[in-house]
């Protein structure tokens, strides 16, 4: 269920359009900025969370599916977000000391202020959840935090993305198991995975 303007409503699933997430945008945004991280995890809790009959259904027989991993090749991997908030790829797996490229995609529809996507790559043994609640209030910076001991931890980061929109990374990794994420609001605890370097 979400409330919008005190008023508690829940279309059906299959009413969904994105008229009504940029309806919901423009009524919390009207007081202030901080009201697209509310947005962030309205959205979240409404598509994943939702107990009021609005629940997708699945089809007979589908089964959730396993991460899937990348491995670079010609040291280049390309990974893509969506509007469901996850990665289609959740591990890539490296070669130390060579450059590498990641080719990151954002290819869902909805508009960059409700469900923008980045990948940031944080270096081995960060706090992700830390960091990525630290990022939710640096709007002004593209999520990117300004404390300086959160971003310390960054190796490298796309810009926010819209639809149909990419950007790449170049990096060279030494060995180490390297997380990365979307740090737009409230996104992080779906859109995570490791880089792994030998």
């Amino acid at each position: 269920m979400i409330k919008v303007a005190n008023i508690f409503f829940c279309p059906p699933a299959s009413k969904i359009t994105l008229n009504f997430f940029e309806q919901c945008y423009v009524i919390l945004h009207m007081k202030n900025t901080f009201k697209v991280i509310g947005l962030a995890v309205a959205l979240t809790s409404f598509t994943y969370a939702c107990d009021c009959g609005c629940k997708a259904k699945k089809e007979a027989g589908s089964e959730e599916k396993a991460p899937v991993t990348a491995t670079a090749v010609a040291n280049e991997v390309v990974v893509k977000g969506d509007d469901t908030m996850k990665f289609d790829v959740t591990e890539i797996e490296v070669k130390a000391g060579e450059p590498t490229k990641i080719i990151f995609k954002n290819v869902g529809a909805l508009p960059k202020v409700a469900m923008g996507h980045n990948l940031v790559i944080l270096k081995p043994g960060s706090d992700v959840a830390k960091f990525g609640m630290g990022a939710a209030s640096a709007a002004a910076t593209e999520y990117i935090p300004e404390d300086e001991a959160l971003k310390s931890m960054i190796v490298a980061n796309t810009k926010v993305l819209g639809p149909g929109e990419e950007d790449t990374i170049e990096v060279t990794l030494e060995a180490g198991e390297y997380p990365f994420l979307c740090s737009f609001p409230g996104h992080f605890a779906m859109m995570k995975g490791t880089i792994t370097v030998k």
